[in-house]
């Protein structure tokens, strides 16, 4: 099997590209010469595919492979490489303190705005390895005094081809809630990434918040616009823990009502578990009375939990994809921890919203107000401990009743604090 000529691989991912020989009667683009055929292989946790019939620009090529020695020994400190096909790539080599950055850059077309970005460090040693696989690569189109006369043709350009290549330009696109169009802002921060939410500046000096819906890069001739003129992302947008932590009142048997993770509490009496589709319970029955058959089934495990265990199945609510099932709290009533596992679980499971219905006030003699401050202390507590894992909570009270006297320590425990 054939030698990768470009090998990257960092801790999540890895790319090969491979140059080919030309089989007889192949056509390589509009001349034989034009192209240099190559085979790219990429494998992530996620994704892993192989590119063939993937054709680089021989001028680019050979650009490429003159300048690898260059910026090896520091006459060049930057340069990037634009290959113009399907899929769309870019190399960028950088000399950082006698150690080689090289990062490929590699999607699908221009059009698509998800990119696959892959970085890797060289000692000289590992550097010089791999001029040696791309020169092999290269010696399968060209011999040496073919690359030769490149260098000396580069050389003899107006320009200077030891020219260092102008800075790459980070853009985000943003959309204004409810908007529906698209804005361009120079993003520098790169841990700010697809997905966020992200302060920028309006007309008349204000500021606004803004969802990030693609990242590109640009050189400068190619901005939207005038780079003096480009306006730029002020800041990520941290929520405030009103925003992380809400109550809400549903009635919950008009229609049904479910979440993306739904906390079930399997209630415990004088250590036993119980279960009793008799219980007032609107989140159990609002569902039983259609599936009674499917959730005694269900449930037959979820009733030898013991306190404070957990259990996941998959959802069986309209809207639910998973169910939490927990156990209620032993004895000791440490309900401070119980939420704690419940929240522990849910980063565990990487899921970002939970919802807990407040129902648990007959039980095991449990005040109310006690139930309502010790969830939102125990809840606050744990976001300002994980305060870099983004999650957001819903306390669902069944009742009116419920949810004004838990919102009234809400507004107190959460909203005065903001």
């Amino acid at each position: 099997m054939q030698k990768p000529h470009i090998h990257l691989i960092d801790r999540q991912q890895e790319i090969k590209i491979t140059i080919l020989e030309r089989n007889e009667g192949q056509p390589y683009g509009t001349d034989d010469n034009d192209f240099l055929p190559v085979k790219i292989e990429y494998t992530s946790k996620k994704v892993s595919f192989i590119k063939e019939l993937i054709y680089f620009d021989t001028y680019e090529m050979l650009c490429f492979y003159c300048s690898l020695d260059n910026i090896s020994i520091g006459n060049i400190k930057k340069q990037g490489f634009s290959f113009f096909v399907e899929p769309d790539i870019d190399f960028l080599l950088e000399n950082i303190d006698g150690k080689i950055l090289f990062t490929i850059f590699y999607k699908e077309n221009e059009e698509n705005k998800d990119r696959i970005e892959l970085k890797q460090v060289f000692t000289k040693q590992q550097f010089n390895e791999l001029i040696k696989k791309v020169h092999q690569g290269c010696s399968l189109w060209f011999d040496d005094s073919d690359i030769i006369e490149f260098r000396e043709y580069l050389d003899s350009i107006e320009d200077g081809y030891y020219d260092e290549v102008l800075p790459r330009h980070r853009v985000a696109e943003v959309e204004f809630k409810n908007s529906g169009k698209l804005y361009c802002y120079l993003c520098k921060d790169e841990s700010i990434k697809k997905g966020d939410l992200v302060v920028v500046p309006t007309f008349f000096d204000k500021e606004t918040i803004a969802e990030i819906i693609g990242i590109e890069y640009f050189e400068e001739d190619d901005l939207p616009c005038s780079l003096d003129k480009m306006k730029k992302v002020i800041k990520k947008y941290v929520k405030p823990l009103s925003d992380k932590i809400g109550v809400h009142s549903y009635d919950i048997t008009e229609g049904g009502f479910g979440f993306g993770l739904l906390v079930n509490f399997v209630f415990q009496k004088d250590g036993n578990s119980e279960f009793s589709i008799k219980d007032k319970n609107a989140y159990y029955n609002v569902y039983l009375k259609e599936y009674r058959d499917i959730y005694l089934d269900s449930y037959r495990e979820m009733l030898m939990l013991k306190p404070n265990e957990m259990k996941i199945t998959k959802g069986l609510w309209l809207t639910a994809e998973k169910v939490l099932h927990i156990g209620f709290v032993d004895k000791k009533k440490n309900f401070s921890m119980f939420f704690n596992n419940i929240l522990d679980k849910a980063k565990k499971l990487n899921i970002r919203w939970v919802g807990i219905p407040c129902i648990l006030e007959k039980y095991n003699g449990i005040r109310e107000t006690t139930f309502f401050k010790t969830a939102l202390k125990a809840t606050k507590k744990w976001i300002l401990e994980n305060n870099k894992y983004e999650i957001e909570i819903l306390f669902c009270c069944p009742n009116k009743r419920l949810y004004k006297k838990f919102k009234k320590i809400y507004d107190k425990k959460i909203k005065a604090n903001n």
